[in-house]
This record gives C-alpha cells, sequence and structure tokens, in this order.
C-alpha cells in the first residue's frame, strides 16, 4: 500500500496539470456546442469528448515516463530497488497509480460536461 501511495504522491504534479488542462478544454467543449447555432443538433459523443479521449492516450504515455522516471537517475534507482518491495509489486503500484489519476480525471471531466 505504502509504494502505491508514495506513487499518487509523486505523480500528482503531473495530474493535477492535466487534470486543469482536461477541465479547461471540456469546459471550452461544452460551452461552444451548447451555444452553437444549431440547438436541434446534439454532438456526438465523439466530438463532445474529444479533449477527453486525447487525455488518455497522452496521459498514459505522460504518466508512464513520469512515474518510471526514478529509473533515470542512479541515486534514486539505488533507492527505489533498496526498498522491500519487489521489482513486480513497485511495477503494479506505480502502474495502478497512473490509471487512478487517469480515472479521476475522467471522471472530473465527465462530471463538469
Amino acid at each position: 500500500m505504502k509504494p502505491y501511495l508514495e506513487s499518487i504522491r509523486r505523480l500528482s504534479r503531473v495530474g493535477y496539470i492535466l487534470l486543469a488542462l482536461v477541465l479547461v478544454a471540456s469546459a471550452f467543449f461544452s460551452i461552444q456546442y451548447c451555444t452553437a447555432l444549431n440547438h436541434d443538433n446534439v454532438p456526438s459523443m465523439t466530438k463532445m469528448f474529444t479533449p477527453l479521449i486525447v487525455m488518455i492516450y497522452v496521459g498514459g504515455i505522460v504518466f508512464a515516463f513520469e512515474g518510471f522516471s526514478f529509473l533515470n537517475k542512479r541515486s534514486d534507482s539505488d533507492f527505489y530497488h533498496s526498498l522491500p518491495v519487489s521489482r513486480k509489486k513497485l511495477f503494479w503500484a506505480i502502474s495502478l497509480a497512473a490509471l487512478t489519476w487517469i480515472a479521476a480525471i475522467v471522471l472530473s471531466s465527465v462530471l463538469l460536461t
């Protein structure tokens, strides 16, 4: 549980930035479609959630690079691999933390629109 919570904390900087970008984009697209001249046409889900779909793909890559960035620094790599946690559990903790951030961003964007 501790590696998971630590990974959530480490990914928070990127998570909050992506959250802000997606919320602004979702609000912009929602306002744009609601104030369009064609009120009788309901936009398709693909058009309405375009920023969200892009964020899922881009966010996954960004979270992966940020989550495993400790492997690029020798001191950080030594620290994480000296913890009494197997590499398999560390991998799953970082992966689940990234998925948690993506799920939170998607949920907040859907609730906003």
